[in-house]
């Protein structure tokens, strides 16, 4: 559901959606992506966080983020999907850890909204298109309307609102996480064939920046 803008402003937006896409992805590339190192402290940090707030009574809603497909692509191109991978397994065991000193009613879930679906896949619309993004602001910032999409699921709400409907988000658990993983591979693959075009932008910045 589109805010209600005027002309002025709604031209300004059109520009400034590829342009807010490329400068975000350019941004994670030449920052923290480019100085990533794997390592394990903030999954240390985040259990132990998870400890105290089920020790406070704190009800916990954790999801990954529903960054859109070019920022996967993105990873890819930079070798870092697997380490995102792997980044998800270690996840899945610190809830699995966690929810073992748990009882039944407080049980932690942990839903994954990232990966190939129809909201994450939204094609990105060039400046000279007269298109707007209905999900996203740029490649790592979604809108409202998928944050309440996101809220529905989590607290298992139902929705008059058709959009609702779109399959999106799984939960993850240490029996699925192998099987999500080699999913969103495959999504990769096909995603790539149908749109060499944005795996082609991709490659070009990251040339552009060595």
């Amino acid at each position: 559901m589109c805010r209600d803008r005027g002309e002025h402003e709604r031209t300004y937006e059109l520009a400034a959606a590829r342009k807010a896409f490329d400068f975000i992805l350019r941004r994670y590339a030449m920052g923290m992506y480019a100085k990533y190192v794997p390592g394990d402290l903030h999954i240390r940090h985040l259990e132990a966080l998870l400890h105290e707030l089920a020790d406070a009574g704190v009800t916990v809603y954790p999801f990954i983020s529903p960054i859109h497909v070019t920022h996967l692509e993105l990873m890819a191109e930079m070798n870092l999907i697997n380490d995102y991978a792997n980044w998800k397994r270690k996840l899945v065991q610190v809830f699995s850890e966690v929810n073992q000193d748990l009882p039944a009613q407080q049980q932690i879930v942990l839903w994954d909204f990232s990966g190939y679906s129809e909201i994450t896949t939204e094609k990105v619309p060039d400046l000279q298109q007269q298109q707007f993004m209905r999900w996203y602001e740029d490649s790592s910032h979604f809108n409202q309307d998928v944050g309440g999409i996101m809220l529905d699921r989590m607290l298992g709400r139902q929705s008059v609102d058709s959009v609702t409907e779109i399959p999106f988000g799984v939960v993850l658990t240490s029996d699925n996480i192998d099987v999500q993983i080699e999913a969103d591979q495959r999504n990769s693959r096909r995603y790539r064939l149908d749109n060499p075009e944005e795996i082609s932008r991709l490659q070009k910045m990251l040339d552009s920046l060595e």
